[in-house]
């Protein structure tokens, strides 16, 4: 679960212009369509003092694995209604399941509204009706706001009050080295939030507990999205530290995922929905249909070299509505929406 924490935090952070002190602004916020990579790590870090003109060096830093983050609109995500203060969702596909997080950007901030994820063993949305402000604008070197956020969810039967407050503060700028390259100019920022959660069985109240974490994120006007964080989580029983830096489709090997080359047809579709599989792929896919609240409907498993292409998805016992194919090859994914009719 603290894994997932990670991915929802880091898909809300805001860009900088290049400039000796960087100011975040609301042009260089991120937009529908964008698409970015980031690979993540567990490594222990320092993420060092605050203050003017500090240097960085995280170079050495190994990665445990990429993911792939694309900036949608929510209309047609599994959980649109439930959100529907939104006007951008950030989404991303991996281990853990199929992660939308829903925010409202305007000129003057953005507020997350929490998020909905698809799994195998169902979804869980969290949906906070007092919502978290990720981000200010403009906002630069020393600049700081604090803010209470509040939501109310069901996990495993059980119903979650979650109260947290973040102080968000601009606390130091300089050049910092990545895996990737040397930024010259970047702005960190530093996000302090503090979370209670009471958790109740029906009207029974059962515990609360504490956590809190620290986030550091670097960012340059070169780029819409963090080059580097770290984030520093405490609970009653553990101290962890994950992060994640900016990479390229190339650098994850982005160039030979052939599921970018799907054809899914007819759409609207019938009775027979068809999945053309591109020739140059040779891995064994699994090809999944999944209903607005994330339930698979159909299941494939496909052994590329021995079945027939395309493969057929047989519809007929469907209601009419909206859909969404995926197909995972282990390492990738494609999903699409489909409308049966």
């Amino acid at each position: 679960m603290k894994r997932v924490y990670f991915l929802l935090s880091m898909v809300l952070l805001i860009s900088v212009a290049v400039v000796a002190q960087p100011t975040i602004t609301y042009e260089n916020a991120p937009k529908i369509g964008d698409v970015y990579y980031q690979s993540y790590f567990t490594t222990s870090l320092d993420p060092g003092p605050g203050g003017a003109s500090q240097t960085w060096d995280y170079g050495s830093v190994q990665a445990e694995g990429t993911d792939q983050f694309s900036v949608i609109s929510p209309s047609g995500t599994p959980f649109e209604n439930q959100f529907p203060e939104a006007n951008i969702t950030f989404y991303v596909n991996n281990e853990t399941g199929e992660i939308y997080s829903y925010a409202d950007l305007s000129t003057s901030e953005i507020l997350s509204y929490g998020a909905g994820i698809v799994t195998d063993t169902g979804n869980l949305i969290m949906h906070y009706s007092d919502p978290e402000k990720q981000m200010e604008f403009p906002f630069s070197f020393n600049d700081s706001f604090t803010d209470d956020y509040f939501a109310v969810f069901e996990v495993i039967g059980m119903t979650i009050h979650r109260r947290g407050t973040s102080t968000v503060t601009a606390d130091a700028w300089g050049s910092i080295t990545t895996p990737e390259t040397t930024y010259g100019s970047v702005l960190r920022i530093k996000n302090e939030s503090n979370i209670v959660d009471s958790v109740f069985m029906g009207s029974i109240f059962l515990m609360a507990r504490t956590s809190s974490s620290t986030d550091y994120s670097w960012y340059t006007g070169d780029d819409g999205y963090p080059v580097f964080t770290i984030t520093i989580s405490q609970d009653e029983e553990s101290t962890d530290t994950t992060g994640s830096f900016k990479t390229t489709p190339e650098s994850v090997g982005e160039n030979t995922n052939n599921l970018s080359n799907i054809r899914v047809y007819p759409n609207p579709a019938n009775n027979i929905l068809y999945v053309s599989i591109p020739s140059e792929n040779e891995d064994d896919l699994i090809i999944s249909l999944l209903d607005l609240t994330g339930k698979e409907i159909i299941r494939k498993n496909h052994d590329f070299s021995a079945q027939r292409n395309p493969v057929t998805l047989d519809l007929n016992n469907l209601s009419p509505g909206m859909y969404f194919l995926r197909v995972n090859d282990g390492q990738h994914s494609f999903t699409k929406k489909i409308i049966v009719e």
